[in-house]
């Protein structure tokens, strides 16, 4: 149960993450394929698709809010948030 918990919370994140720098002309990538090049999407706007696992809400030892959690799809990648994420 504490997994689907964390899985639907982490879905939530994500959405809410994407939905607010997604851009009409984000291009929908493979996790895979910006894991492999990550130079290949420097300063464009993406979107991908997984489940987020593992999100964590932290304060930095400055008292900046971020989270972090890992995105699961046909890779895993480390995503990091700056600010404060809902709840």
């Amino acid at each position: 149960m504490q997994r689907t918990k964390v899985g639907l919370i982490g879905q939530a994140t994500i959405l809410a993450l994407l939905a607010s720098g997604a851009n009409a002309e984000a291009a929908d990538i493979a996790i895979c394929s910006l894991v492999a090049k990550p130079s290949n999407f420097d300063r464009q706007a993406i979107t991908f698709q997984g489940m987020a696992t593992g999100v964590k809400k932290k304060t930095s030892r400055r008292g900046n809010d971020y989270s972090s959690c890992k995105v699961l799809g046909d890779a895993a990648l480390l995503m990091c948030s700056h600010g404060a994420t809902p709840n």
